[in-house]
């Protein structure tokens, strides 16, 4: 568990030398990486939950960040919350491969950051010692158990790896228990389902962070279902913010073909419009596709955008969507665009049959992670 002698150390490791005030460090530089590494760890902001969810001792919330997203990456971090969001266990660690750059963005956990942390394999046993005889709460869980699984292996750990398959461990997937509450056949991230049950959040996106929210949405989710007039409320936003993004597809349909609605890109990102929201909680393809206010079905099937080394210019006529790079061979890849490019990119990759997985807005821009 990260504690005093954790900090201690990151100080060291960093030059910081120890006086009666705290400690010193010989450039800002350093002084800025304690100080980060001091609210990643010690300052994290945690959701204190009333049970009313009639939720039993038993149940525990998980969550991890990891290097990327592929079959080498590995769990970079590890958050577990109780049933009233109390901190049980929250560590990183020092793994054997890069983090990948769109990762990185996400999760803020830089490769001297972890430089410092144990070995997965080092703290699997603490961890498997919290998770016995509980229920286990993931959001997505089939990613969490796999990045937990190949990180165990590839470090040398050959037994207990596979939390969903040992017998006194009850991994439980929450977000399939948000699409059925919301009757959704399509994928509801995080976000999406706290924003339909009127939970204001934030998005932390450190392991302890989210394990927390989780425990405040599962709890929400089942006050909800045992209160009708309630959970009526709750569906009746999700069918507002789902009608909403109709409604925007249905009004670009009607817009002249040769003036396609461009959203602007965003001013204050500390303060996300309806617009923003709808980009972070785009669950795929499609739905980025309406985020952005696409042209019809039929727009998209049109040949493939070509894209030239044009001069730069601020006209919006002549935004061209960024290069696609060839992943027959990759597992992953991604590419960064500005807000104003990613209807165009988007085309290309529906165009080349690229798969969707994931997106980062990152403000002005968006990274899009595809295969």
């Amino acid at each position: 568990m990260i504690d005093m002698n954790t900090l201690n150390k990151m100080a060291i490791h960093l030059g910081g030398e120890l006086t009666p005030s705290g400690y010193k460090f010989k450039d800002q530089e350093n002084q800025d990486k304690y100080k980060a590494f001091y609210e990643r760890v010690v300052k994290e902001e945690l959701f204190v939950v009333k049970n009313k969810g009639d939720l039993s001792d038993n149940v525990v919330f998980l969550d991890t960040e990891t290097t990327g997203l592929t079959n080498t990456d590995e769990v970079i971090e590890i958050g577990i919350t109780g049933v009233n969001g109390e901190k049980l266990y929250h560590e990183t660690f020092k793994p054997d491969c890069e983090s990948n750059t769109f990762a990185t963005a996400k999760n803020k956990l830089p490769d001297w950051m972890l430089e410092i942390s144990p070995k997965f394999r080092n703290c699997w046993g603490e961890i498997l010692s919290i998770l016995r005889n509980k229920k286990v709460y993931i959001y997505n869980s089939n990613f969490d158990v796999r990045l937990i699984s190949q990180t165990l292996i590839k470090q040398g750990v050959n037994e207990n790896t596979d939390i969903s398959i040992i017998d006194d461990i009850c991994v439980i997937d929450a977000q399939a228990i948000s699409e059925k509450f919301f009757g959704s056949n399509k994928k509801i991230n995080q976000q999406l389902a706290a924003d339909s049950l009127g939970l204001t959040i934030h998005e932390p996106h450190s392991a302890l962070g989210d394990a927390s929210m989780l425990c405040v949405l599962i709890n929400e989710l089942n006050y909800q279902e045992s209160h009708a007039d309630l959970k009526a409320e709750t569906l009746k936003r999700f069918k507002d913010f789902s009608s909403k993004k109709k409604d925007e597809k249905i009004t670009e349909e009607k817009a002249p073909e040769e003036t396609p609605v461009i959203p602007e890109p965003v001013s204050t990102p500390s303060e996300p419009d309806q617009k923003d929201n709808t980009i972070k909680a785009a669950a795929d393809m499609e739905d980025l596709f309406d985020a952005f206010s696409i042209n019809t079905e039929e727009d998209m099937k049109t040949s493939e955008p070509e894209i030239e080394n044009n001069e730069e210019s601020n006209d919006e006529s002549s935004v061209q969507p960024a290069t696609i790079p060839d992943s027959k061979d990759a597992q992953f890849d991604f590419v960064s665009v500005n807000k104003k490019e990613v209807v165009a990119t988007l085309q290309i990759l529906k165009n080349k049959n690229n798969e969707y997985i994931d997106h980062i807005d990152m403000g002005d821009d968006v990274i899009i992670i595809f295969k």
